[in-house]
């Protein structure tokens, strides 16, 4: 059988434009929710597909294809509204693709937006408590990981502080350092080096080129050229929801700039 972390064959993603689709009942969506839920927690590997009606809607992805080998660190380029964010969220089994099927192999860990994840009313420790069990650590593990992932962050001082009194800085921090901790197999991340902190910025690259060279298979969005270039054997470039170009980091972003203009 052939290796591989990431498989993404045909995936078409479609958005209702306007309000919902009232064709369908509450009981069958939920229904349907339920049967791909459960599926989901029996069948790591299970490929995901829904089909629904075509006709007059947004396509934000389509018809996209590619693999990804492990202990691979891929970019993902593209202008705003190209897909990025939709793929990754259905790389990361927070929605469903409309067309299509991607296969992940391997304990997964996304950072997709900032706070995402945390509960307001935790404390840092807790939420950092929480997000182990989420992830189904066992406790000696996340306990050994919580100095670790306090220090990296940089929010030592305000660890027995709600998250809702947080900066939108000590939240991506925050995030980033559990996102890396928690050692997983595939990370995908969103925008990673958007964040002001540049000793900050500099000290994520320095982390993931470290569990790149562990074996962990990487997935970053950034529309900052340098971390593609230093970090990535290879770029993917979304275009209007279509892969138009994969292949080398520099040759990738040459095309990025055509697709830009």
């Amino acid at each position: 059988m052939e290796d591989f972390a990431i498989r993404v064959e045909g995936i078409s993603k479609q958005f209702h434009i306007g309000g919902l689709n009232t064709s369908r009942s509450l009981r069958s969506f939920l229904e349907n929710l339920t049967r791909h839920s459960i599926g989901a927690v029996r069948h790591p590997d299970r490929v995901y597909n829904e089909q629904v009606d075509k006709t007059g809607h947004f396509w934000a992805l389509r018809n996209i294809s590619f693999t990804i080998q492990p202990g691979e660190v891929v970019g993902l380029l593209g202008h705003n509204g190209a897909g990025k964010s939709v793929l990754l969220k259905i790389l990361s089994r927070v929605t469903l693709p409309t067309e299509g099927h991607a296969m992940i192999r391997g304990r997964v860990n996304s950072m997709l937006e900032a706070g995402v994840g945390f509960h307001p009313e935790l404390t840092g420790r807790e939420n950092i408590l929480l997000s182990g069990a989420i992830q189904r650590r066992k406790w000696p593990y996340i306990k050994r990981m919580l100095d670790e992932i306090t220090a990296f962050s940089g929010v030592e001082t305000f660890l027995e502080t709600p998250i809702k009194r947080y900066s939108s800085g000590m939240r991506i921090r925050l995030g980033f350092a559990i996102a890396f901790h928690m050692e997983p197999q595939i990370l995908i991340v969103d925008e990673a080096f958007t964040v002001e902190d540049s000793e900050f910025g500099a000290r994520c690259q320095t982390k993931i080129q470290e569990m790149a060279r562990n074996g962990s298979t990487i997935l970053i969005v950034s529309h900052n050229p340098a971390p593609i270039r230093e970090m990535c054997s290879r770029a993917l470039l979304l275009d209007h929801g279509h892969l138009v170009f994969d292949g080398a980091p520099d040759a990738t972003l040459v095309e990025y700039q055509t697709h830009a203009r």
